[in-house]
């Protein structure tokens, strides 16, 4: 796999997109940040990007309210999030995501591998 893949980091909080962000940096990858879906989708409007990993918590436009935006594209999504709930999940898949990581549980590298194996694929 071709490193320097481009990914959208779509998060409201800080620490994790920077902590987060380095880490994919570091494996080779390119990494924008928007702090909520609207600035998300301002970035796709402007860009091309070869994933997405969107929270599902946010200000403004929420997680799923996003996904539900952008289901028609091609992209690889991953949903970083807090919630632990079934019906969450269900509704991440439902409009696109490919995986579900719970924060908190996966670290950096971990992280990477499953970009890593999205990106693989697509």
């Amino acid at each position: 796999m071709s490193l320097n893949k481009k990914i959208l980091f779509v998060d409201d909080e800080p620490i994790y997109t920077q902590v987060y962000s380095q880490g994919l940096e570091a494996r080779g990858h390119q990494v924008e940040k928007a702090e909520n879906g609207e600035e998300a989708l301002e970035k796709l409007k402007s860009g091309h990007f070869d994933l997405l990993i969107v929270d599902l918590v946010m200000p403004i436009l929420s997680g799923i309210s996003f996904l539900k935006k952008i289901r028609h594209r091609k992209i690889p999504i991953i949903v970083f999030t807090t919630l632990e709930g079934e019906t969450d999940r269900e509704d991440a898949i439902k409009y696109g995501a490919k995986s579900f990581i719970k924060k908190g549980e996966t670290d950096v590298d971990q992280l990477s591998e499953i970009v890593d194996d999205l990106l693989s694929k697509n």
